[in-house]
C-alpha cells in the first residue's frame, strides 16, 4: 500500500519531469534523499510543526527547498514521513491533509 507520502512524492517528481524537464526532477529527487539522510543522522533537526501540536504524534518539518518542507513524526527511532507540504500553500491548512 502506498503512502500519502509516497504519493505526493512521485506527483511533484513527475511535475518537475514534465514542467521543468528531466535534470529539475532528477535534483527534486536528490534534494529530498539528501534530507531523508540528514534527518536520518539529525532526527530533531527540523522544528516542531506548531500548526499539528494537537496530535499524538510530534509532527516535525525540515525545508528541503523553497517550495516545500517536508513534514515527518519519529517513531521507535524511525523517520516516518507524513508529508511533502508545499510551502506556496497556507501554512494553517496542514492539519487538513494529514488527516
Amino acid at each position: 500500500m502506498e503512502t500519502q507520502s509516497l504519493t505526493k512524492y512521485k506527483s511533484i517528481t513527475l511535475w518537475y519531469k514534465k514542467k521543468m524537464g528531466l535534470s529539475a526532477a532528477n535534483k527534486f529527487v536528490q534534494s529530498i534523499n539528501d534530507v531523508v539522510v540528514l534527518l536520518e543522522q539529525n532526527p530533531h533537526l527540523g522544528k516542531e510543526e506548531p500548526e499539528l501540536k494537537a496530535y499524538k504524534r510530534n509532527y516535525r518539518s525540515f525545508v528541503e527547498h523553497r517550495n516545500h518542507k517536508i513534514i515527518y513524526y519519529i517513531e521507535k527511532d524511525t523517520i516516518n514521513i507524513a508529508d511533502i507540504w508545499p510551502n506556496s500553500q497556507n501554512p494553517k491548512d496542514i492539519d487538513k491533509r494529514l488527516k
